[in-house]
């Protein structure tokens, strides 16, 4: 094994490090070479033989069965060690290993997620299942729509996703993967029925765009079955805990916001009084946001007691 070093790094381990950690992941004779490498040179390797223009922390090329060259680069590593909170040594023979594997015929299982939108539609939710949809591709992730929520999960209704599924999409309301509530995912055999579906198209995780009701069945089924589940906060109402922004409410504020303006025009031509209603159930954020915006004269939010006398006072 011989060990390249131009570029004299000096936080490279030494070539007895490598030694160790090639004859530890071969199981047999190897001829390697392991060259370090700056980032313009990185940056030459990884666009020439994986077309992607930007350093990459290693490479390996096979030549024949036990033989091959090994690329590593420095200043990606120290980076991602920093990231990772690893100490460079132990990402160096992480890598190393890494590569070592690839020379032997071994290659990387693709790893699932499963999308969904569920519960109330929201404006952004197309804008977040783009951003899912592409991050998780340019991570080397297989990405599956499942359309209708937790009723597409339970009738197998799941489909690969592709950067050019999520085209043009982003300025568009609503939701291209449709959105239901379903009741069977309450009961057990529901959720097993859903797992078993996921399980068979090796999906290992799941993204949930949608509301309090959407992350408590999340909650449960990541419990019961150890999936792990992530959740975008998906609700005009702005009704979740652990988050200053919700996906939708924004549009919402600003739609009651230009629809009180022109309800005011109507007001002023008749001298009347108008109430107006905005949703937002238990949570009057929407209420609140588009009072203020518009001048209200009173807002009546569910989080405080409402007494009609003080509102009728503050009216004459």
């Amino acid at each position: 094994m011989r060990v390249q070093n131009p570029g004299r790094s000096c936080s490279a381990p030494t070539p007895a490090h490598f030694r160790a950690w090639v004859r530890a992941a071969a199981a047999g004779p190897v001829e390697v070479t392991v060259r370090l490498v700056g980032t313009a040179e990185g940056r030459r390797l990884n666009l020439a033989y994986r077309a992607k223009d930007s350093a990459t922390n290693v490479l390996a090329f096979a030549y024949a069965p036990g033989l091959g060259d090994i690329v590593l680069c420095p200043a990606v590593i120290a980076r991602e060690a920093r990231e990772q909170g690893k100490t460079l040594e132990r990402h160096y023979a992480h890598l190393t290993v890494h590569a070592i594997l690839h020379l032997r015929g071994y290659d990387h299982v693709r790893r699932g997620i499963g999308l969904l939108t569920s519960g109330g539609d929201a404006p952004g939710m197309n804008a977040a299942i783009r951003a899912v949809v592409r991050t998780g591709i340019h991570h080397d992730l297989e990405v599956y729509g499942i359309m209708r929520g937790y009723q597409g999960m339970l009738e197998d209704d799941i489909f690969k996703m592709e950067s050019r599924s999520v085209a043009n999409i982003i300025q568009r309301g609503g939701t291209i993967l449709k959105t239901a509530r379903c009741k069977e995912f309450m009961e057990y055999e529901g959720r097993k029925k859903a797992y078993d579906n996921l399980h068979k198209r090796g999906i290992d995780g799941l993204v949930i765009i949608g509301g309090d009701g959407s992350f408590r069945g999340a909650q449960i089924f990541s419990n019961e079955f150890d999936i792990p589940c992530v959740g975008l906060p998906g609700t005009i109402d702005k009704d979740m805990a652990g988050t200053d922004i919700t996906i939708g409410f924004d549009t919402a504020v600003n739609t009651a916001i230009n629809a009180i303006d022109k309800i005011r025009d109507t007001m002023d031509a008749h001298d009347r009084l108008f109430i107006v209603e905005v949703m937002g159930r238990d949570a009057g954020y929407i209420a609140l946001h588009s009072g203020i915006a518009t001048g209200a004269e009173n807002i009546l939010i569910p989080e405080t007691k409402t007494d009609i006398e003080s509102i009728i006072a503050s009216l004459t």
